[in-house]
Parts: C-alpha cells; sequence; structure tokens
C-alpha cells in the first residue's frame, strides 16, 4: 500500500509541513501521505471508501512515533460526497492531496475515471483550500497526457472560481522508475492566492 514512486512527495511533505499544517488526504489508502505530514507534526483528516485501508492508518501513526492521536482523524465514505460535506461546513486546510485510482466506482455507484472526471474532482476540492493553500493534483493513469493532465486541474480550478491558482510544483517520477515516452504518474502542486 506504500507506493516507492511517491517516496519523494511523502519526504517533500516531512520537510514542509509543520505543526500549524492542516492537510486532507483524499483517498487516502494506508495512509502514506497522511503519515508523512504527522511526522512534522501536521494535523491530519484521511479520507477513504475503503474501512480496512484506514484502520492501518493509526497503528502506522504509532509506529512513526506520533502520540497525539487526537490531531489524526479518518473518514469512511466516498470522496466525492465527503468533498461536498466539508465545504457545507466551511472547512478549510492548509493542503488537499487528490490521489485517486485512475478508475472508481463510487457509493453511487457512479462510474468515475481520471482521464474523463478529473476536472470535476479538482472542482469539489479546490473550495476547501486555504488562501496560501496548496492543492496537489496526482494522478497514475496511463490515458492521460501531462499536458492533458495539466489542463484538466486547471479547468476544475477556473470552473470552481479559483483561476488565479497557479502551478508551483512538478514533481517527476524518481530516476530509478525509468519509462519510455510520457510519464504515467504525474503530480502537480497548485498555490492559492
Amino acid at each position: 500500500g506504500i507506493f516507492l514512486d511517491q517516496r519523494h512527495q511523502r519526504a517533500w511533505l516531512s520537510r514542509h509541513c509543520t505543526p500549524n499544517t492542516r492537510v486532507l488526504n483524499c483517498f487516502a489508502h494506508c495512509g502514506a501521505f497522511s503519515i508523512a505530514a504527522a511526522t512534522a507534526g501536521a494535523v491530519t483528516v484521511s479520507l477513504d471508501l475503503d474501512k480496512k485501508w484506514l484502520d492501518r492508518i493509526k497503528p502506522q501513526l504509532e509506529l512513526n512515533g506520533i502520540e497525539d492521536m487526537e490531531k489524526h482523524d479518518t473518514i469512511y465514505g466516498d470522496c466525492f460526497d465527503w468533498l461536498q460535506r466539508l465545504e457545507k461546513r466551511s472547512e478549510k486546510f492548509d493542503m488537499v492531496i487528490l490521489d485517486p485510482p485512475s478508475t472508481s466506482v463510487g457509493k453511487a455507484k457512479k462510474r468515475w475515471s481520471a482521464k474523463n472526471d478529473y476536472d470535476e474532482l479538482v472542482a469539489l476540492a479546490a473550495p476547501l483550500v486555504k488562501k496560501g493553500g496548496l492543492l496537489w493534483t496526482t494522478t497514475n493513469s496511463n490515458q492521460i497526457h501531462p499536458i492533458k493532465f495539466a489542463r484538466m486541474c486547471k479547468k476544475g480550478l477556473v470552473n470552481a472560481g479559483f483561476p488565479d491558482a497557479r502551478l508551483e510544483k512538478v514533481a517527476t517520477m524518481p530516476s530509478d522508475f525509468p519509462l519510455i515516452g510520457p510519464q504515467n504518474v504525474k503530480n502537480l502542486c497548485w498555490r492559492f492566492p
């Protein structure tokens, strides 16, 4: 459940988060991004539709020496539904991480795919990012060219009313994951004004 191709992004989180950072990790899986942020003292919320994966987060936090469990919440449920709920509750985060599977069927039994619908996901998540915060978008879909992925993310930001969000960081695959052609994993970090 801990994907090696994302180890540089986890290292970045552990270096750049602080005890004042609040992170929402969507499609959290086993919580690897949350745990990396937590090691730097960040407050985390991990959201996933699979309870068995969420149940692995607390023991991993403990194994990493993190004692203040009240700072780390897990939400079991459909990310698309919960993004809307969190917005209605006026929740804000310093960083929202979107790392969905390439395709998914949520609670509503609607098929979602990164290649067709990522902009809608970005539009749902963008209102949860604080001013000056970051929206971390990533996909491992080999059906989306990196330029198309960036355009989809920007379309979602514009549709959500955040046309001034700017691309701040592009994280490429580690050198020990060589490939021919465009990268499958795309990591783009957007800064909100």
